[in-house]
């Protein structure tokens, strides 16, 4: 049992005869793609013998496929129809795409009106949020009504990170907020510690926290078009708080509630381009 790569000009196919993918497997997967490195189109899974994923083979498949979203490669899994469905059944079809050839992965180039694409992005976005809380840290979280940040309606916050946004429809930046309560309780889960202040083995988990969040939402938004460019979220924190303070133009702000604390996602684009905030 083991791993096979097949490589041309257009894509890079990985095919397995495993009957199961845990955390194991998924680190030799790891290890083969970085052999590859240089930039392809296209990464296929031939996983048609698997039957399932493991938990722990779920959570490192998805900072697998979040560092090649950072290059733009578009990835697909060629599943058997019983494990799609399984896929889409559990809510995982927005990370792990099911295919049942390689063919129907090439890109394409679908584009669609500026007001759907605006709608498109922040649903996407959302769903990207919710998805890695869910994963990452088993958080359960739910998105807020969205509201216009002005100078007397910003939320409290005490750590957040930020990564700047450059797409083909507009640039901005995409800030994640959290209460220091919040942040605790996300980090607990995360390692299976208990924390009562920020220590240094916890103080970069937002901005790495984030980085998922922008790779899940790059991947279904580069395969309509969106071409979202990912750079690398910087940790805002103590005095540097107060950068973000003042609000930018065209911020909209959307609170979530979860299992661990309410927290905040607000995004920014720039002055002359409403592609967002409308």
């Amino acid at each position: 049992m083991g791993f096979q790569v097949q490589k041309n000009e257009r894509y890079l196919m990985i095919r397995t005869d495993f009957p199961i993918i845990t955390d194991v497997e998924v680190k030799q997967l790891d290890i083969i793609l970085k052999a590859h490195t240089e930039k392809l189109p296209v990464v296929a899974f031939d996983f048609t013998t698997i039957d399932q994923f493991s938990p722990k083979g779920l959570r490192q498949m998805t900072l697998c496929l979040s560092g090649l979203s950072q290059n733009d490669t578009q990835t697909g899994f060629i599943v058997s129809k019983g494990l799609a469905n399984k896929i889409k059944e559990a809510g995982l079809d927005r990370i792990i795409k099911c295919y049942s050839a390689v063919e129907e992965m090439l890109p394409s180039n679908r584009a669609s009106g500026g007001s759907d694409r605006a709608t498109d992005f922040l649903n996407t976005t959302l769903e990207a949020v919710v998805f890695t809380m869910g994963v990452s840290a088993s958080n359960k979280c739910a998105p807020g009504k969205v509201f216009l940040r002005t100078q007397n309606n910003g939320p409290a916050f005490d750590v957040a990170a930020t990564v700047g946004l450059v797409s083909s429809d507009f640039q901005g930046s995409l800030i994640l907020l959290m209460p220091m309560k919040t942040y605790l309780n996300i980090m607990g889960r995360m390692t299976g510690e208990t924390y009562t202040e920020m220590v240094p083995d916890i103080r970069d988990g937002i901005a790495e926290l984030l980085n998922v969040i922008l790779g899940q939402a790059k991947m279904s938004l580069n395969e309509r078009g969106f071409q979202i460019k990912q750079a690398i979220p910087t940790l805002i924190q103590g005095g540097m708080i107060n950068l973000l303070n003042a609000p930018a133009t065209r911020s909209i702000v959307v609170p979530f509630s979860s299992d661990c604390g309410d927290f905040y996602v607000q995004i920014t684009t720039n002055a002359g381009n409403a592609a967002i905030a409308a």
